[in-house]
């Protein structure tokens, strides 16, 4: 590091005034680290801070040998010593919210931050950027989507809106897999006329303080006005600050504080519906269940796995990705279903299919069954003794509990077994059969925590839980979205004696509830505001809507020019939604279709974006082996030198979106960034073609060729080995620019957020 830069360590110093004098000692210390010598290490940091006491680089040091050791509680004693001495020194304060993040969660790491959070400078934010992302990730992975997003929306400010930061807040809020109302942006409200004016100045304080990022010091705030403020908006304002820092269930509670004063309206349906997905992540007790291992040694592997795949109850299990692909996990991977599969389609009925009960996992050694302790666990064990045979050795099982998990719910987590083979129409049809069974004869007479433990039936009679009986059917309606299902749930609602939801007002679509869009009736909006659904639904990733939308806005006619360039972008999508359901002659036909629309005077430009387009659809859906020669072909084709950067960079990014280039920062020049094109060099030549036409192009069959260069009206595929790709400041090379005055002057990559 450079004398005179900051330092690394986030002291805020110039490096030479602050870690330089323990360099040798850091130096040995990353080297003994690296080699996993861990007490040599300490002892070289012990030996450092009795030449150099209280170097921040040596006590970090300190304080990560402690985490990687599994002492997270010594790092934090070694980080708050020194951080009582130096309490602005970011770089202490960033690793002890990142230990608190890997050893106590994201609960603790998140109130860590707000303990000191009024204290921090601009500097220091921006130093910590990073933090509230990470954090945001956490929270996402436990489910507690509102913490999330809250937490992705003040990494974005943080990081002043740098591309990773804005990526991360974009996926929490497109889960498709989150409910809608986790992902609804819900702002605070603001002191208003409504406000009573003796208190209106306190309400606004606490307003700020919560547009400070200060998220608990206004939850208290807001809390010592609730008792004062009779409209509810305090409750309001406080619930949804404890759900930013996770405390989902006082969040519960003070939201519904709000719903019992606002009475029966839209907004408590949908703020009562937030509330069961809030208490659903943090059941009670009576709610729990414990999930059991249960471990035996085993006799014989070989004689074991035959035993297991002769039976019917017993089915091979190959974990996929989200696109469908072969996870490789250790050991071979069993499921247990309760009764035996059906192996033709034609035989199968909606209370005859088989629902999984348990998974056995077999190493070389040891057999585990994994399954739920929820009464019927004795059975499903005998199951597996008698399955496994002699193969296992006949003793009592090793059992380790390994927590304990909310109840599944019956209607909606009941995991199924379809035969192999079937059709996308016969899982529908199963699948509405079996929810209509569950709805009319399980779900509403089923005691729910939501209706103080009463069944939907009961809680109806009472005529007193009208708000919570719909925030339920509004959940399943989010749930289920085919006509069929929407009936069963309509056939409920009147079971119950419930009114009608009503249909959304047009002129509100801006602030319409996420989870309320899709029952907009589309056929009667303006252009002006089937255009915001699209954005909308697009933004929160509803397919459904996309793709209803999109047709609806496609089959009118166009209004100007404007109207015309913005269809194109239609057909992208709803190309992506029919990719999404793996409907690959539907993605291709829509992109046909978009290009022959497309009046872009750049046929270039247009014949790369379409020629994007199919490649992702192709590659979605498809094997390598039959989309890489697109690609080959593609990357080779000639192209006239006017436009050709804007032609590169729009090639470039559609790549690094496909996953086949990474941008990472110049280690030799951080400021720039580089790519990485491993991954296509490796697919062109494991799957690009071989023949080349007679006059040396690529064919149909042809070999792989290199991406052009700015300004390069002829490319020429790279030599063997080398790099086929430009990188920014790239002056030679096997494919420099063509530049030959050097870095300066060489076309630069604008890679956003970098």
């Amino acid at each position: 590091m450079e004398s005179y830069t900051k330092c690394d360590c986030g002291s805020g110093e110039k490096y030479k005034f602050c870690c330089q004098k323990a360099e040798i000692y850091t130096q040995r210390i990353d080297r003994q680290i690296e080699s996993k010598q861990l007490k040599a290490a300490l002892a070289t940091i012990e030996e450092g801070l009795r030449k150099y006491p209280d170097t921040p680089v040596l006590i970090l040091r300190k304080a990560m040998i402690s985490t990687l050791t599994g002492n997270g509680s010594q790092a934090a004693q070694i980080l708050e010593a020194y951080l009582a001495r130096n309490p602005m020194h970011s770089g202490m304060r960033h690793f002890l919210l990142l230990n608190a993040l890997e050893t106590e969660g994201p609960e603790a790491a998140s109130l860590e931050l707000q303990r000191f959070m009024t204290l921090l400078t601009d500097e220091q934010k921006s130093f910590m950027s990073n933090l509230p992302s990470e954090i945001a990730s956490v929270f996402e992975q436990q489910g507690k989507t509102m913490a999330a997003q809250a937490h992705a929306i003040l990494g974005v400010v943080w990081a002043q809106g740098q591309s990773n930061s804005i990526q991360r807040l974009v996926a929490i809020q497109q889960n498709p897999n989150t409910s809608p109302w986790l992902r609804n942006p819900y702002p605070l409200v603001v002191a208003s006329d409504e406000i009573d004016a003796e208190i209106r100045d306190q309400f606004d304080e606490a307003y700020e303080l919560a547009m400070a990022g200060c998220w608990l010091d206004s939850a208290e705030a807001f809390a010592d006005i609730a008792e004062r403020e009779p409209l509810g908006k305090a409750y309001y304002n406080q619930g949804l600050l404890l759900a930013w820092i996770g405390e989902n269930t006082s969040a519960a509670y003070f939201l519904r504080n709000y719903i019992r004063i606002a009475g029966e309206t839209t907004e408590s349906v949908d703020l009562e519906a937030l509330c069961q997905d809030l208490a659903f992540q943090e059941p009670n007790d009576d709610e729990l269940v414990d999930r059991i291992q249960l471990t035996w040694p085993i006799r014989s592997h070989d004689l074991l796995l035959e035993n297991l795949k002769k039976s019917s109850l017993f089915l091979v299990y190959q974990p996929t990705d989200e696109q469908g692909k072969p996870v490789e996990l250790a050991g071979d991977h069993f499921v247990v279903v309760d009764r035996p599969r059906i192996d033709n389609p034609e035989a199968m009925r909606f209370d005859n299919v088989p629902r999984l009960i348990a998974n056995v996992v077999v190493d070389e050694k040891n057999v585990s069954l994994n399954a739920l302790d929820d009464g019927d666990l004795d059975k499903t064990t005998e199951l597996f003794r008698d399955a496994a045979g002699a193969a296992i050795v006949p003793a009592h099982p090793r059992t380790k509990h390994l927590g304990k998990e909310p109840k599944p719910d019956p209607v909606r987590q009941t995991r199924w077994v379809l035969p192999q083979g079937i059709t996308k129409e016969q899982s529908d049809n199963f699948f509405h059969k079996r929810f209509r069974m569950d709805m009319e004869t399980l779900w509403l007479d089923l005691p729910q925590s939501f209706l103080d433990r009463k069944t939907p039936r009961q809680a109806a009679a009472t005529g007193k839980y009208s708000v919570p009986l719909r925030a339920a059917l509004m959940r399943f309606r989010a749930e289920h979205t085919s006509d069929l299902d929407l009936e069963v749930i309509q056939a409920a609602r009147h079971k119950l004696n419930l009114a009608d939801e009503p249909t959304p007002d047009p002129e509100s679509i801006s602030k319409l509830h996420v989870s309320r869009i899709g029952m907009l009736d589309i056929d009667t909006l303006s252009l002006e505001q089937l255009t915001m659904v699209f954005e909308k639904s697009l933004n929160f990733f509803l397919l459904s809507m996309v793709e209803k939308s999109g047709k609806q806005w496609l089959s009118r006619p166009v209004a100007d020019e404007k109207d015309a360039k913005s269809r194109i972008r239609v057909y992208r999508e709803l190309a992506s939604v029919a990719t999404s359901e793996k409907d690959l002659p539907k993605a291709l036909n829509l992109i046909a279709q978009g290009r022959s629309h497309d009046s872009e005077p750049n046929l270039d430009l247009k014949d790369i974006v379409w020629s994007l387009a199919e490649l992702r659809a192709r590659a979605m859906l498809t094997e390598p082996a039959a989309w890489v020669p697109m690609l080959a072909v593609m990357m080779d084709r000639k192209r006239p030198s006017q436009n050709a950067e804007q032609v590169t960079q729009t090639m470039i990014m559609g790549l690094i979106d496909l996953g086949l280039i990474r941008v990472a920062r110049n280690p030799q020049q951080p400021e720039q960034a580089q790519l990485d094109t491993r991954v296509l060099e490796m697919l062109l030549q494991q799957y690009g073609p071989k023949i080349k036409t007679p006059s040396g192009e690529l064919g149909i069959s042809a070999s792989k060729g290199g991406i052009w260069t700015p300004g390069q009206s002829n490319p020429t595929p790279a030599a063997s080995g080398g790099s086929k790709i430009w990188t920014p400041s790239q002056a030679g090379g096997s494919n420099p620019p063509p530049s030959a005055a050097g870095p300066e002057s060489a076309p630069k990559l604008f890679v956003p957020g970098r």
